[in-house]
């Protein structure tokens, strides 16, 4: 049966009567267009919906008009829909006679660089497991106009006053457990491999969930999909998640940790037994691209203001561009306690979650990789990375510097770049502008 053969029999066997199409716009957030599943036919997913491509960040509105075109292979039921639902997430393509991939597409963007990957014969794939940190919250209120500044936060959990760590803490200090594994059970529910969740340092209302391994789209998919059903499992609650990398001064931030390895023929191409804490020369040179390009990465991995805010020492937050076994302070860590060779692996530890995911890990990819084409080696005496910046203006800056390794293989455009940081910069001068309330305990009597 091919692939539409199955997702109509899904259709049928499930009673849905409608079809959600998602797709990830510039800045990484999901929009949807609704169709009822009589609506659903072949001939509708070839021609694909037409959409207004200036609405999520991609063209002006004189040449806004695109075409969304399911991926069948992501099919599934959204089991937090009202009634049996279908959801498929989609590809972008230019609404021309010619129906190319859309360049500003995220998740193209992606593909492009498995394929990149495929072709230079190192590996078959990047495998990706990642780690979400978010915290929960009773209420939040925020209001920022011309007159109004306010924000009013109401942890879901007592503490985070006295600064001890509420990491893997147990019931009743950890009032998150039910929530947690309900958040899990959707997931699993909707073929996502949870590979166990706890409750994080911050004690007031942070929590950590963390998946398997799975390929490099699929896990930027697996991103979206887990950001959305862990604010949709709170808000049946009556809780609001946040992602942000730092909403509580004083608490821990919350990071979006990436393991990886790459993979060939079913074998880890990062383990090595005599090697550097049992890494190969491959993993080793993959380690000192992500070091080396750091800086410009992180205007894909970290593009928020609030980004910076995270990189404050004392917070097991990452601070500086090193890598070492079991060191948490350092931009890539080396598990210490994975024993199994082909259980190997390297963590990314700046990436947050206000990242598109499918922008941030291709570009986490062409940096190991131009690191393994260039023979960089980070223990050598000599290897040196730029140090870690401090705003989201400077790595804006670092990324205009330092853009090559991003167009290897036509994974990124120039043009796609540029748009990149002229968007960055935008939301970057709109917080700058903005007068922030702990300047009116500053200066207010002055």
């Amino acid at each position: 049966m091919d692939h539409f053969g199955k997702v109509k029999e899904l259709l049928e066997r499930e009673s849905v009567r409608f079809v959600d199409l998602r797709a990830c716009d510039l800045l990484g957030r999901w929009r949807h267009v609704t169709i009822p599943a009589a609506q659903f036919t072949e001939e509708a997913v070839e021609r694909g919906v037409g959409f207004d491509g200036s609405n999520y960040g991609f063209a002006g509105v004189e040449q806004s008009d695109m075409v969304l075109i399911p991926d069948l292979g992501t099919a599934r039921i959204d089991p937090l829909a009202g009634e049996p639902m279908l959801s498929l997430i989609c590809d972008l393509y230019e609404a021309d006679a010619g129906r190319e991939p859309l360049r500003f597409d995220p998740r193209g963007t992606a593909k492009r660089a498995g394929s990149y990957l495929r072709g230079t014969g190192l590996a078959d794939e990047l495998r990706v497991a990642p780690e979400f940190e978010f915290y929960l919250f009773k209420e939040s209120r925020v209001a920022c106009s011309g007159r109004r500044i306010e924000l009013c936060l109401e942890p879901c959990t007592e503490g985070g006053e006295d600064g001890t760590s509420a990491y893997h803490a147990m019931p009743p200090r950890d009032g998150l457990l039910e929530l947690r594994n309900e958040i899990s059970a959707h997931l699993e529910a909707q073929r996502l491999s949870v590979k166990y969740h706890h409750h994080e340092v911050g004690s007031a209302g942070q929590a950590e969930i963390e998946l398997n391994f799975m390929g490099l789209v699929e896990a930027a998919d697996a991103i979206m999909l887990v950001k959305d059903a862990v604010r949709r499992v709170a808000l049946r609650h009556g809780l609001k998640a946040t992602f942000m990398p730092k909403p509580l001064h004083g608490e821990a931030g919350s990071g979006l940790h990436l393991h990886q390895r790459l993979v060939r023929d079913g074998a880890n191409c990062f383990a090595d037994p005599e090697g550097h804490a049992g890494l190969s020369k491959l993993a080793l040179g993959y380690i000192a691209g992500l070091l080396r390009h750091g800086a410009s990465l992180m205007a894909f991995t970290n593009p928020s203001t609030n980004s910076y805010r995270r990189f404050v020492p004392g917070f097991e937050a990452p601070i500086e561009p090193r890598f070492a076994v079991a060191d948490r302070s350092g931009a890539v860590r080396i598990p210490g306690y994975v024993r199994n060779q082909a259980e190997r692996r390297i963590e990314l530890r700046t990436m947050d979650a206000t990242a598109n995911p499918y922008l941030a890990l291709a570009a986490i990819l062409l940096a190991g990789l131009d690191g393994v084409r260039e023979g960089l080696d980070p223990l050598r005496e000599d290897f040196s990375a730029a140090p870690l910046p401090r705003s989201l203006e400077e790595a804006l800056e670092a990324l205009e510097a330092d853009q090559a390794y991003l167009h290897l293989g036509g994974v990124f455009s120039e043009e796609q770049i540029a748009h990149w940081i002229r968007s960055k910069r935008a939301e970057a001068a709109s917080v700058q502008q903005r007068p922030h309330p702990y300047e009116f305990l500053l200066y207010f009597d002055l």
